[in-house]
This record gives C-alpha cells, structure tokens and sequence, in this order.
C-alpha cells in the first residue's frame, strides 16, 4: 500500500511478490503468537518495527533518487534525439544535395557527347 500512497509503480510481479511474502510472514506469526510470552512477542514486535522502518526509509531514497535520475535521463534522451534529427536533416540535405549535382553533371555530360556526335 505504501507504493500506492507514494505513487510507485511497480511491476505486477512485485506486487504479487508483496502479496506473498506478505502473507507467508503474517501466517505462522499469527498462529504461533500465543505460544510466547508476551514480552517476547512485543520485543520482536519493535525489532522488527524499527528494521523495517530502516529499510523502507533506504528503499524510500534510493526510490527518490531513481526517480531524480530518470528524469535527468528522460531530458538528455530528448535532447540527443533532437540533436539527431538535426543531423538526420542535415545528412538527407546534403546527401539530396549531392544526388542532385551528379545528375546535373550527368546532364551535362550527355549533353556534350550528344553535341559531340552531331558535329561529327
């Protein structure tokens, strides 16, 4: 759920791995619960609090600074794809360019071997 409240997306494996584990951990704590004393049960209840808010609090970050890079990624993506249309667009410019002046001078050619041919 706190994925959901920190607008994290995550694959469908993940969520069903969440799920899981989830409720693989819940069950047996459940049953096996009134077997301790309560002392025990609420000390590894904290333990197991505190751990937990550690992790999420590091996975929170690293999720915080995933999110910062992706976008810095997103940005220069965008910027190196317009470079490269720019490019494309120069590259076909001058590659049309070219074709051009080779038919021309093909023309041209033709024209002075027909002109040739005629005189003689």
């Amino acid at each position: 759920m706190f994925e959901v409240i920190a607008k994290i997306e995550e694959t469908r494996w993940n969520r069903t791995l969440d799920v899981v584990v989830g409720m693989v951990s819940f069950t047996p704590t459940f049953l096996l619960s009134p077997v301790f004393a309560r002392e025990y049960v609420v000390t590894t209840f904290v333990i197991v609090l505190v751990v937990d808010a550690v992790l999420s609090y590091f996975g929170w970050r690293a999720s915080q600074k995933a999110t910062v890079l992706e976008t810095k990624l997103r940005t220069e993506f965008g910027k190196e794809k317009e470079r490269f249309a720019v490019r494309r667009a120069r590259f076909s410019e001058r590659l049309h360019r070219r074709r051009a002046e080779r038919l021309r001078a093909r023309i041209e050619r033709e024209k002075r071997r027909s002109e040739v041919v005629e005189m003689e």
